[in-house]
């Protein structure tokens, strides 16, 4: 056996501790609030799985502090967001309706978003949009307007932001969306507006500076995608390297394309937030102070 005797030890005082009672020591979730409190330029990512654990409330109310800029979103998300706002429920058991072909094909769904997308909707127009038409090639806009007119449009992220005034975007890609499979669904409509949406995420990107926070929950592919890329084209058209602004993601994962493209490569100023939105959300939605005056 080996001879314990001779192994060498240290003195702790020798040693480099992480955390220390004489030390101040921000956790993750401290810093999170630090930078959403000391910010008034805020771009929330999202995808889907928020709404559905019903937690856009807590969105809502973090909305309600003024500090939210724009609002972007995967086309789940928007799906979601409106089934709740016209019906007061949503989310399908998958793995059952998928077996007897019936995932998705829900006829109320399907039919009202794809009718207003093609803008076969009488749908109400903002003030900061120049023109029904050009509104009508805008994929956010239009899906708030629709969940503004909906039952249960008070539980709306959507809905509220039309309210306050948020410019929305959403991110789709073709195929991924149960609209896709409905007879009422037009691709180049559908292309032509997230495109558009693309371009407006871009130019919030802009206006980004060393006190702005972009927050992301929960989309582990679209949205970081998207957001690389209208980062890019923002510093590229502007002119301005953007400086580092504070890029969060709250995932209860560590997903790849958060990981890289909203936390390490946009700004040294990432924070990956690993823990679950039913966790989060309601601190967040406390402890953010109102950025009103």
């Amino acid at each position: 056996m080996l001879d314990l005797t001779k192994a060498k030890f240290y003195s702790v005082s020798e040693r480099h501790s992480k955390y220390s009672l004489s030390k101040k020591y921000m956790w993750e979730e401290d810093q999170v609030i630090d930078r959403l409190n000391n910010s008034n330029h805020v771009i929330v990512l999202m995808g889907a799985h928020l709404i559905k654990c019903g937690l856009s409330k807590y969105l809502i109310k973090l909305m309600r502090t003024g500090k939210v800029s724009h609002v972007a979103m995967n086309g789940a998300a928007s799906i979601h967001d409106f089934e709740i706002a016209a019906f007061g429920h949503t989310s399908e058991c998958v793995g059952e309706t998928l077996r007897d072909g019936r995932f998705g094909m829900w006829e109320e769904t399907g039919r009202m978003i794809n009718q207003a997308l093609n803008g076969e909707l009488k749908l109400r127009d903002r003030k900061y949009v120049k023109s029904v038409k050009e509104e009508r090639q805008l994929y956010g806009e239009t899906m708030k307007m629709l969940c503004c007119k909906q039952t249960h449009r008070l539980n709306s992220i959507l809905s509220e932001c039309y309210y306050q005034n948020i410019p929305v975007t959403v991110h789709v890609a073709l195929g991924t969306d149960i609209i896709h499979q409905h007879p009422d669904c037009n691709g180049e409509n559908i292309g032509r507006m997230t495109y558009n949406d693309f371009k407006l995420l871009a130019e919030e990107c802009t206006r980004l500076t060393e006190k702005s926070v972009v927050l992301c929950f929960g989309s582990a592919v679209i949205m970081p995608e998207v957001f690389v890329k209208a980062l890019n084209l923002a510093r590229n058209i502007s002119g301005n390297p953007i400086g580092d602004f504070s890029n969060i993601v709250v995932d209860m994962n560590i997903q790849y394309r958060e990981l890289e493209n909203v936390v390490k490569r946009p700004t040294k100023r990432g924070i990956y937030y690993q823990a679950r939105f039913e966790h989060v959300l309601p601190i967040l939605a406390k402890k953010v102070q109102s950025g009103r005056s």
